[in-house]
């Protein structure tokens, strides 16, 4: 999966977390991302469209509203856990 209909947003302090949603066949596809919090990937919301291709996630408003395909800087790789649910560090 690379991408999908996105479902989940946390916003933190240097990142975003996005977790799309996709059917390809009879169920869910849950991934996540993280991407770079700047002033596009802030006006993520929940029912965009996001997919993602080496170091950029791609972002297109819902209903469109003539972006399509904005390039947001990803940070590391995909399926990421939610933060809210990651065990802390216990450094």
């Amino acid at each position: 999966m690379v991408g999908g209909t996105v479902g989940g947003i946390r916003v933190l302090e240097d990142r975003i977390w996005v977790n799309c949603w996709d059917k390809p066949y009879k169920h869910i596809e849950e991934c996540a991302i993280y991407v770079e919090r700047n002033a596009d990937s802030e006006q993520i919301k929940i029912g965009d469209s996001l997919w993602w291709q080496g170091r950029f996630a791609l972002w297109t408003p819902r209903p469109e509203d003539g972006r399509h395909d904005v390039e947001i800087p990803r940070i590391g790789y995909s399926g990421v856990p939610d933060p809210k649910e990651a065990p802390t560090d216990a450094r």
